[in-house]
């Protein structure tokens, strides 16, 4: 159900939650600090409690209600990437809860860019805000795609589809005793590497970089943005023929008789492709009948740095991807043999 943003601020105002717009996705907001609304964030989504919430502010001097300490380095980066689509991993201030952090010692925040979201957030105080879908599930980056996703259940205000599409980056950054300055990124997304390199490069001439995950932080699991039928994912050389459909079904324990729909990414700028990501993989999903599959073939350029945050969305979302050994096609089942 589309709500107004009064009337979202009088759900947030009542411990309630409602799903926001922000550049990235929308996210099923509730206070940080307010118990009963964050376990309803966690029961609407069905999301586990080991998996931890961004909370999202309103302001910059919003952050020491969230953090333990801000180094100078969090302070440079928020300074060039908020608003914007960057989370940073950092000591917890003693009011955020275990529930937020999954009982872990850092948590995550970022400040949005989206005026109706900051709004909100600054009227309210911090907001706990994952991705108004079920858990494991395709994003939403319009307010239809949540009413479809909750069946009109969830209050929702409408602030069109979103800018960028995907969501944050995620990072956690160290200091070592030698001056080396540790930058781990938890999840890509459209602040790339080379973008933290640039603002941090001014201030300290030691820097390392790094790709991994952490219980910390959110979006780490191997499955994740998943449509509701099958995704299947091809290098660019592989064509679809009656052959591999059969090996397909085969695998994936379906009927010959299914039907896939193609999938194309709409543009070689992963930019743009970020921005129509989950709603073309909603729209495919749409198209398809019960027991078939979606069959996306991947660019050529899909293994090269600008495409690494759109990689780690089709990688966590497929089911299975196939790849030429030895000149013939292969497929590989998700948590098999990739």
């Amino acid at each position: 159900m589309k709500v107004s943003p009064g009337q979202a601020l009088d759900i947030l105002l009542n411990g309630g939650v409602v799903a926001l717009p922000t550049e990235t996705v929308y996210g099923l907001a509730g206070s940080a600090f307010d118990y009963e609304a964050l376990e309803k964030i966690f029961k609407v989504k069905q999301r586990p409690l080991f998996d931890p919430l961004i909370v999202h502010i309103g302001s910059k001097s919003q952050v020491y209600k969230v953090v333990k300490h801000w180094p100078l380095y969090c302070q440079k980066l928020a300074d060039t990437f908020w608003p914007g689509p960057l989370t940073i991993i950092t000591a917890k201030h003693a009011d955020i809860g275990p529930l937020i952090t999954a009982d872990q010692p850092n948590v995550a925040v970022r400040m949005p860019q989206n005026s109706l979201f900051l709004e909100l957030a600054n009227a309210v105080g911090p907001l706990a805000a994952p991705s108004a879908n079920r858990f494991g599930k395709t994003s939403p980056t319009s307010a239809d795609h949540v009413e479809k996703e909750f069946s009109g259940q969830v209050p929702v205000v409408d602030g069109g589809d979103c800018e960028v599409g995907i969501e944050s980056t995620i990072i956690r950054v160290s200091e070592t005793a030698d001056g080396t300055l540790s930058v781990l990124i938890l999840r890509p997304g459209a602040i790339s590497e080379t973008d933290i390199l640039n603002c941090l490069s001014i201030y300290y001439k030691k820097l390392e970089v790094s790709y991994g995950t952490s219980k910390d932080s959110p979006g780490s699991l191997n499955n994740h943005y998943q449509p509701d039928f099958p995704l299947i994912i091809a290098q660019n050389s592989i064509r679809w023929n009656e052959t591999l459909h059969k090996e397909i079904c085969a695998s994936l324990k379906l009927k010959e008789t299914a039907k896939p729909v193609f999938w194309d990414f709409s543009s070689n700028d992963p930019l743009i492709v970020a921005r129509t990501l989950y709603k073309e993989m909603r729209e495919k999903s749409d198209e398809l009948k019960a027991g078939s599959y979606i069959f996306l073939t991947l660019p050529i350029a899909y293994t090269k740095p600008r495409w690494v945050a759109i990689k780690d969305r089709i990688d966590k979302s497929c089911t299975a991807k196939i790849k030429k050994i030895a000149g013939l096609p292969q497929i590989f089942l998700k948590n098999k043999a990739l």
